[in-house]
């Protein structure tokens, strides 16, 4: 819960509140200190959520937001336990997936796939969260694999200057 980690209280105004109409967004949104992120939040899951989100209530909140954010960055639940996506998805650019290592079952995660296709927004890509691998490359005791970005970055600089 992004609001924890924020220190802020329970009664902070959230995206609930926003949707539901008691408060705007402007007075709603939190910077974070440390990143200088713009976050509302979300303190619990909806008790009706169905209610609570609906097409007009996203369409005017997404619009909103553009007005003051370049970027805007939207995380659901789950796909297969939520409809929020599909709601979302319609008033968003991009989509990307955020799949759990031995835990995503590939039906799952070929049907939000289908899903993101079939909508308005472009699906970007996916994340892997929560990988194990004991042959994973860390690097050795005294660097962590840096060296190939630094070639790369060398080849690009390069590439420019021959231009």
């Amino acid at each position: 819960a992004c609001y924890k980690l924020l220190g802020l209280s329970e009664k902070t105004p959230d995206t609930s509140a926003v949707l539901d109409g008691k408060i705007n967004l402007a007075k709603a949104v939190v910077k974070d200190p440390i990143t200088g992120l713009y976050i509302l939040p979300q303190h619990f899951a909806a008790k009706k959520a169905d209610d609570l989100i609906n097409r007009s209530s996203v369409a005017s909140l997404v619009s909103e937001a553009r007005r003051y954010f370049k970027y805007i960055i939207i995380d659901l639940p789950p796909m297969s336990v939520a409809m929020d996506t599909e709601l979302v998805m319609e008033q968003v650019d991009a989509s990307m997936l955020v799949v759990r290592q031995n835990y995503t079952q590939a039906r799952a995660l070929d049907k939000a796939v289908t899903v993101l296709h079939s909508g308005h927004s472009k699906l970007i890509g996916c994340v892997v969260n929560n990988v194990f691998s004991s042959s994973a490359y860390f690097g050795s005791k005294n660097s962590y694999g840096y060296e190939s970005y630094k070639r790369y970055s060398e080849r690009r600089t390069d590439s420019a200057k021959n231009s």
